[in-house]
């Protein structure tokens, strides 16, 4: 497991906060059309 970024592949931080950000967008999208 890595935490830096490369030019291949994106750390575990990285990966994260993508993740994170993503169901909060999905979490708000239902919250407000459901």
């Amino acid at each position: 497991m890595q935490w830096r970024n490369t030019s291949i592949r994106f750390g575990t931080i990285a990966k994260f906060f993508h993740w994170t950000s993503a169901a909060a967008f999905i979490a708000a999208y239902i919250v407000v059309y459901y």
